[in-house]
């Protein structure tokens, strides 16, 4: 049987001291799975809570942490460009030191606050989308691309390293290359690098 590493999430609608304790306690406790951060949203504030960016929060934790891993678990591609979830992600990569698990998923309960008609852009195709672009941007090499709904053009960079996270049954199946271990949470099944 495979083992299973547990890890800690939470939203980022906590306190960034919070955070950071929160990492630093689940690091000197030993959870093998790491610290993860789900993106909280602006509508939060409904229920008396303040969101702060996941990117933002991961980076607390980061700085909070010297070996876990660190995960976002999840933010969506309705919500944030992927290229800009590229670069967001990279930046948590480099200061963690290579520590980083990236989560992607629909991010459902954002989503029905935005102007997004989720049957037009239905969620396995945003995401292979999303997938197939950030996979060219880790790559470091320049690319443009040509999907339905996004159309970047990106000029070289750095390679990094790539993982993922899908949410529904019809989107589990493997990413790619560039993944190849699954963990698996109650909602989210998460891919990490090779």
């Amino acid at each position: 049987m495979s083992k299973v590493n547990v890890g800690i999430i939470f939203k980022s609608y906590e306190p960034l001291s919070a955070i950071q304790k929160y990492a630093a306690q689940t690091e000197a406790s030993g959870y093998p799975g790491g610290f993860w951060i789900a993106e909280a949203y602006h509508w939060f504030r409904s229920y008396g809570l303040e969101s702060r960016g996941c990117f933002t929060a991961l980076a607390a934790a980061t700085m909070a942490t010297k070996d876990i891993t660190i995960g976002l678990g999840i933010t969506s591609p309705y919500v944030r460009h992927p290229t800009i979830q590229a670069s967001e992600c990279a930046g948590i990569d480099e200061l963690s030191g290579g520590r980083f698990i990236m989560g992607l998923g629909v991010g459902k309960v954002g989503i029905e606050y935005l102007e997004y008609d989720i049957d037009e852009m239905k969620p396995v195709p945003v995401h292979q989308e999303s997938l197939d672009i950030m996979r060219k941007i880790f790559t470091g090499e320049e690319y443009s691309y040509e999907g339905k709904f996004l159309n970047p053009v990106c000029p070289p960079t750095i390679a990094r390293r790539m993982a993922c996270a899908l949410k529904s049954p019809s989107t589990l199946a493997p990413p790619g290359p560039l993944c190849s271990v699954w963990l698996v949470a109650p909602v989210t099944a998460c891919c990490s690098p090779a």
